[in-house]
């Protein structure tokens, strides 16, 4: 059968305690255990006599600072040689749950990331829409990139009309006047 039996079967794990894991974890390295009762580290452990974990390997599973996190482990009811591929099998799969765990935390980062930059772009548009003066930005283009409400009101028109659009095909004059040379 696959799998822990019961009360650990529910619950999908078992106490670090009650585990043959914990020497992987102290000791760093991989373990390889092909018949427990002959092992003198594990022979009376608990994961012997309660889960019949005859034959044990396992890696550590290592997080992005290679601290040890846990391990990736395969047990066997019954005596058997572990050959260097199911060795190399594990080191992938927890290699591979590596790469996972990193990929979960920089996909948080991220959004936390996102969020935070959300949250200041909000912040500064209640400011400039708050302040009593006309505001305005361009790019490099000229291009106005963003009006506060009171820039509307004194020109007269929607920003969703001059937004995108340069200052010169809004407000012709201004090209080539001392304004615009004031600005360059």
């Amino acid at each position: 059968g696959c799998g822990l039996p019961e009360p650990w079967a529910d619950t999908r794990e078992i106490p670090l305690s009650s585990s043959i894991c914990q020497h992987v974890i102290r000791g760093d390295a991989p373990m390889v255990i092909g018949d427990a009762r002959d092992h003198p580290l594990v022979r009376d452990h608990p994961a012997v006599q309660d889960l019949f974990a005859l034959a044990y390997l396992g890696v550590p599973l290592l997080g992005l600072d290679n601290e040890v996190l846990g391990t990736v482990c395969a047990i066997d009811r019954t005596p058997r040689e572990w050959s260097e591929e199911d060795v190399e099998t594990l080191r992938v799969l927890s290699q591979a749950a590596t790469s996972e765990i990193g990929a979960h935390l920089y996909r948080q980062e991220r959004n936390r990331s996102e969020q935070l930059r959300k949250a200041g772009e909000a912040r500064t548009t209640e400011i400039l829409e708050s302040i009593d003066d006309a505001f305005y930005a361009i790019d490099r283009d000229w291009r106005l990139i963003y009006v506060n409400r009171h820039a509307e009101r004194l020109w007269r028109r929607r920003r969703a009309d001059i937004l995108g659009r340069t200052v010169f095909e809004i407000f012709p004059a201004l090209e080539g006047s001392r304004t615009h040379r004031a600005y360059e």
